[in-house]
């Protein structure tokens, strides 16, 4: 019989051995998961320097072939390098390179400058992108990127250069919208390529997920299931690259930055500028077949304004014709850099300030015509160094001091106008090896001394206008044989030709007759005219021998100096007409004939050579 006691036994029994069962296992050791290796963090490339960024800037946009490139890509400190300044550590603190010709487009390396405060690289050949990373320089305050043929969108990473304070990318094509946090940086519509601001972004709200109840764990069961292995994830397609635009015209530029400073807006005539399309179709543009601006003819056409250095970019430039129009300040200097011109009119503007040097380095220019305007200071000598000129007019302004003996190296020179203006000392005997001019104007200036008879070379002259000087001396004949000359009259006396050099006659066989005999000594001082007569002695056979003797001698001529001619100013209160053009005395009718004869011809040469000039634009 199964009874109670032997039941409770085996129920302990069976205790026992469920308590050892699970006693087992919870005293073995728990499986130790493996220690995950530590990624290894890769260490940052190490900053490169200051000189190496500017050694990426000269490499990437063709150093070697810079304007200026003094001490660049050398040993020597930072600051010697052209257009460099740096800081007491060292540093580059601005980068000044406008009108450098820098060709290429921007390294990224720019962006490791930094302590850059100012980036100036205006007026060169910049293409391409600008790098993003020009975001990085955080303590840049001054970005001027104008007159480029820099495109594409303007990177948003401009929006971190929160020291801004100018910024000038105008005469590109660059286009999106200028960053919303540089909205008050100093920039026109015009400096920012007339490119509005981004719109202001609109702040993000993440919202909070709800918190979700977390039920329970249910027993897992003791059975192990292994994991489902994780699906591999298809590669995402590559992005397709996007093709970079066509290079802007790099010339467009340069007609941009004319049109805005010239008042292109109220110009007579501006038809197709800045509209899309190609810049040949422009008023006034001829380009060649690669595009290039060959010919820009705006003669009056109502520009008004300063002429920009901008102008300087077109390198293919032959014909430069802006006359007749309001231009105003100076002739920039980068007109110098036109090597392809051959001619330049700007002549009836208002222009000032002096002529620029850098004129002489167009060495293939033909023609270079400033009249008219309000020009001062003196003739560069460098302007005798243009072999080719043939056409030289600078009349009508206020130059003052000499006449360049350099100008006598002209060798084709035509026509040499230099007249009303201010231009003091005498004339150079240089002109004289002029042997092709054929036209010579230096009338009212305050020239003074004798004309070189050197003149008298200039054996092809048409027009001469030497009058309202302080001249003095004859007149070379060429001068005098012009068909427009103001000294061709007969009170303006010739210059002698040189006196032929003649042999010596043989002298005449002795008579042989007997000679009288010698009278008694006399006083070998000539009889003067107005010496009071004696009375004569008694006439003898002897007397009257020796006087027919004396009468057949030929008197010795007495030297008669020739009158001189002085070119001269009028005085101020001298009369309009007739008066002022030379001192030679003459009755008031003679005087009156002969004012109007030179005024005639001088407003009739003037016309002449104005037409054959052909002050065009």
């Amino acid at each position: 019989m199964f009874s109670i006691g032997k039941l409770a036994a085996v129920l302990i029994v069976l205790a026992v051995a469920w308590a050892a069962a699970v006693g087992g296992v919870s005293a073995q050791t728990p499986e130790q998961s493996p220690t995950p290796t530590p990624t290894a963090t890769a260490t940052p490339a190490p900053a490169i320097s200051d000189r190496q960024a500017l050694i990426a800037l000269y490499s990437a946009t063709g150093g070697a072939n810079w304007k200026n490139n003094e001490k660049w890509n050398s040993d020597s400190p930072l600051n010697e390098w052209h257009g460099v300044t740096a800081d007491g550590d060292g540093n580059v603190s601005a980068l000044e390179l406008s009108g450098n010709t820098l060709k290429g487009t921007l390294p990224p390396e720019i962006g490791e400058l930094g302590s850059l405060k100012t980036l100036n690289l205006a007026v060169n050949g910049l293409t391409g992108a600008i790098p993003p990373q020009i975001g990085k320089l955080a303590n840049l305050e001054t970005l001027i990127l104008s007159s480029n043929s820099l495109g594409g969108d303007l990177p948003a990473e401009l929006g971190n250069l929160t020291k801004l304070k100018t910024l000038n990318i105008a005469v590109t094509t660059l286009s999106g919208c200028v960053p919303y946090t540089l909205r008050n940086v100093t920039a026109t519509p015009a400096e920012r390529n007339n490119l509005e601001f981004c719109a202001e972004p609109t702040p993000t709200v993440t919202p909070t997920p709800e918190p979700t109840p977390t039920p329970a764990p249910e027993p897992e069961p003791t059975a192990t299931v292994a994991p489902a292995p994780e699906p591999t994830p298809e590669p995402a397609p590559e992005p397709e690259p996007t093709p970079e635009p066509a290079p802007a015209s790099p010339d467009k530029a340069a007609l941009v930055a004319l049109f805005n400073a010239t008042g292109g807006a109220n110009w007579t005539n501006n038809e197709n500028w800045l509209m899309d399309k190609p810049i040949g179709e422009w008023k006034g543009v001829v380009v060649d077949v690669d595009s290039r601006v060959i010919e820009l003819e705006l003669g009056e056409n109502n520009l008004a304004g300063g002429i920009p250095a901008e102008i300087g970019a077109l390198s293919n430039l032959q014909t430069l014709g802006m006359s007749g129009n309001e231009l105003s300040g100076a002739i920039p200097a980068e007109i110098g850099a036109l090597s392809n011109l051959q001619y330049l009119y700007l002549a009836d503007n208002n222009l000032s300030g002096g002529i620029p040097a850098a004129l002489g380095k167009l060495s293939n220019l033909q023609a270079l015509v400033l009249a008219s305007n309000m020009l001062s200071g003196a003739i560069p000598s460098e302007i005798g160094g243009l072999s080719n000129l043939t056409d030289l007019n600078l009349g009508w302004n206020e130059l003052s001091g000499a006449i360049p003996i350099e100008l006598g190296s002209l060798a084709k020179l035509e026509s040499l106008y230099l007249g009303w203006n201010a231009l003091s000392g005498a004339i150079p005997s240089e002109l004289g090896n002029l042997a092709n001019l054929k036209e010579l104007a230096l009338a009212e200036n305050d020239l003074s001394g004798a004309i070189p008879i050197e003149l008298d070379n200039l054996s092809d002259l048409r027009s001469v206008f030497i009058s309202g000087n302080n001249l003095s001396g004859c007149v070379p004949q060429s001068l005098k044989d012009a068909d427009g000359s103001d000294v061709s009259g007969p009170e303006f006396p010739a210059c002698e030709p040189p006196a032929a050099v003649t042999p010596e006659p043989a002298p005449a066989p002795e008579a042989t007759a007997t000679p009288a005999p010698e009278p008694a000594p006399t006083s070998t001082a000539e009889p003067s005219e107005t010496a009071p007569s004696e009375t004569p002695p008694a006439s003898t056979p002897e007397a009257e021998t020796e006087a027919e003797a004396e009468t057949s001698e030929p008197p010795e001529a007495s030297e008669t100096p020739t009158p001189s001619v002085v070119v001269r100013r009028p005085p101020p209160d001298a009369p309009a007409s007739g008066g002022g053009l030379c001192s030679a005395p003459a009755d008031g009718a003679a005087r009156a004939d002969a004012g109007l004869l030179l005024a005639g011809l001088a407003l009739a040469g003037f016309a002449l050579a104005s037409r054959r000039r052909r002050w065009r634009g």
